[in-house]
């Protein structure tokens, strides 16, 4: 049926904004986002962040193949990124790009292990 279909989309989409946006204020306070000094998550599909350089912000995801939407023109948010919350592959590579953290895809059997093996 199309409108629960529509139902887990949205669901789907709130949840990931809110892991994006916890994600990447807890990077911020541990000192792991760069430049990033406040997340704002909205009501939509996307995360705002501010930024003491948001060239660099913007930068970072593009390398990353991420595309981001700059508010520099927007006079009361100058110093913000716009990104736009997508499927979990996708915003792991936001994360990666923003705070350093390994993405499932990248990341070694080594690297996804918490315990040491004799």
């Amino acid at each position: 049926d199309a409108l629960a279909a529509t139902t887990e989309r949205v669901w789907r989409t709130v949840a990931e904004r809110e892991r994006v946006a916890s994600t990447l204020s807890d990077a911020v306070r541990a000192g792991r986002a760069g430049s990033i000094r406040c997340v704002m998550a909205g009501e939509a599909n996307f995360v705002t962040v501010r930024a003491d350089d948001p060239a660099a912000v913007m930068d970072a995801l593009a390398g990353s193949g991420v595309v981001a939407r700059s508010l520099a023109g927007h006079p009361a948010l100058s110093d913000g990124v716009r990104i736009t919350v997508g499927q979990e592959h996708e915003n792991d590579r936001v994360l990666a790009a923003l705070t350093g953290a390994p993405t499932p895809a990248t990341q070694t059997p080594a690297t996804q292990t918490t315990q040491e093996t004799p």
